[in-house]
């Protein structure tokens, strides 16, 4: 198995923030299409607001797109606190961001 996992750093409203590992293309047009492999849960602000969370699953070998979402279209850097997200691998970073605007993949 692969082990992937997804570190946060949420800012202000944890309860915007999203993501997913779609296997194969991700189809924003065309979600129906999307075969969502691995998503995030709500993250109630109560608990997750200005706090970290990292998660860990184990896939096989193959193509996979990683889409992280914020539902009010302002990131979660640097409008309301200092979030961030990585992707890694094995200790290897795949992907970084959270200066972004609804999505980013």
């Amino acid at each position: 198995c692969i082990a992937l996992e997804v570190g946060i750093i949420f800012d202000e409203y944890s309860g915007e923030t999203g993501w997913m590992l779609v296997a194969g293309n991700y189809y924003p047009e065309n979600p129906e299409k999307n075969d969502i492999v691995w998503e995030s849960k709500y993250y109630d602000p109560s608990e997750y607001s200005k706090r970290a969370d990292t998660v860990r699953k184990c896939f096989s070998q193959g193509y996979y797109t990683f889409v992280f979402t914020d539902d009010n279209g302002d990131g979660i850097c640097c409008n309301h606190g200092e979030g961030s997200y990585v992707l890694s691998s094995q200790g290897k970073v795949i992907t970084i961001g959270g200066e972004m605007r609804s999505k980013e993949e």
